[in-house]
C-alpha cells in the first residue's frame, strides 16, 4: 500500500502476518531495498520514501531492521 502525503513523502507500507515479531533477515532486507529502488526508478519520484511495516506484533530489532522507519501493529488497527 502506498500513502502519498502533502509533505512530499511517500509511505511504502509492507504488510506481514506473523505469530510473533517479524524478523527481517539479509535476504528480505535486500528484497525491501530492491522494491524501494524499483519504485523510485519506475515512478521517477523525487519525494522521500519511507518504509512502514504493518505487522501483527512488530518488527524484531536486529541489524536489518533499521530500514523500517515506522511500524503499525495489530493493536493500532483494532481495539483488542
Amino acid at each position: 500500500m502506498l500513502i502519498e502525503r502533502r509533505d512530499r513523502v511517500i509511505n511504502i507500507c509492507e504488510m506481514k502476518f506473523c505469530e510473533q515479531q517479524f524478523v527481517i533477515d539479509k535476504k528480505y532486507d535486500m528484497s525491501l531495498r530492491n522494491k524501494i529502488g524499483t519504485f523510485r526508478l519506475v515512478t521517477g519520484t523525487k519525494k522521500a520514501l519511507q518504509l512502514v511495516m504493518v505487522t501483527t506484533y512488530g518488527v524484531k530489532q536486529n541489524m536489518y531492521s533499521n530500514l523500517v522507519q515506522s511500524q503499525v501493529l495489530l493493536d493500532d488497527l483494532f481495539l483488542v
